[in-house]
């Protein structure tokens, strides 16, 4: 990543507002795929001993946005909608109720976080922990996050949003190192 980019993502990370949304869940902590098991037809979900209360959206994160060196992440935009609907569905169906704003909540979230790990990669590249060509499909994956578009619309509201909370130069600029990875 071109050092110019990084101290207006380190800006990003400190300057993000507060979030609006201030509800917190029990959280697992580390929800993914590999937390994820199929026992007698009912789903498990292992290895709960970073469990704690957070945002609700720490563990949707893990499971679609948050990448890793060594295991791709395999979510689409439209896997994420998905679930995320479903996720909603569900809590309603406990009685919950949604929030104006959620899933708008969840895409800023998720755009910050993404400018972290963004960060932590960079960090990452220049100590020998992980092999720097798993890092660098890492910080491609966690690119394309950032910048996908995120659509959402059900009945209750409709909307297209962009996660660009980028200066608009810096934005343009990863647009074209995006390209650089031959990204869909």
């Amino acid at each position: 990543m071109p050092s110019k980019w990084i101290s207006p993502l380190r800006q990003i990370i400190f300057g993000a507002k507060q979030m609006v949304y201030s509800e917190t869940v029990v959280s697992h902590g580390d929800f993914h795929r590999g937390n994820i098991a199929v026992s007698g037809g009912e789903i498990v979900i292992l290895d709960w001993e970073h469990a704690h209360r957070n945002s609700p959206f720490w563990d949707l994160y893990n499971l679609f946005d948050l990448t890793h060196p060594v295991f791709c992440r395999q979510t689409s935009d439209a896997l994420r909608q998905s679930a995320l609907n479903a996720y909603i569905a569900s809590r309603r169906s406990l009685g919950w109720e949604e929030p104006p704003g959620f899933i708008r909540s969840y895409y800023e979230y998720a755009a910050v976080h993404s400018v972290w790990m963004l960060l932590l990669i960079q960090d990452d590249l220049k100590q020998d922990v992980w092999e720097p060509s798993d890092l660098l499909k890492a910080q491609a994956e966690t690119l394309a996050s950032l910048l996908s578009p995120c659509i959402y619309s059900s009945n209750d509201h409709g909307f297209r949003y962009n996660v660009f909370i980028l200066k608009m130069d810096v934005a343009l600029e990863l647009f074209s190192y995006k390209g650089a990875f031959r990204m869909k």
